[in-house]
């Protein structure tokens, strides 16, 4: 019999939230996606911990990254959000200033 999956801890949820509500905040304050040194700097987390996260929001959805690309990450699906900031990332996706 296989044992149920391990639950997220708490820090770790919360974490990755904060990872995608800086990018998110980020790119609407800068017109561009924040670097991952800058999120690590910003959460004051290691450049490690800000990968594994990018990688868990890649997985989820939340976000697509360009390989090689300094400022690569795209946080898609916000069209199907109804907050002030994904609404403001779906205008500027769309052109608006």
């Amino acid at each position: 019999m296989n044992a149920p999956p391990a639950k997220p801890l708490p820090e770790t949820i919360s974490r990755k939230l904060q990872v995608l509500a800086f990018v998110k905040r980020h790119y609407l304050d800068h017109g561009l996606a924040p670097t991952q040194g800058e999120i690590a700097h910003t959460l004051q987390i290691s450049k490690k911990r800000v990968q594994d996260l990018l990688v868990v929001l890649e997985r989820e959805g939340k976000i697509r990254r360009v390989r090689g690309k300094e400022r690569g990450i795209m946080v898609i699906g916000a069209d199907k959000h109804v907050s002030e900031p994904d609404a403001l990332l779906l205008l500027r996706e769309q052109g608006w200033a």
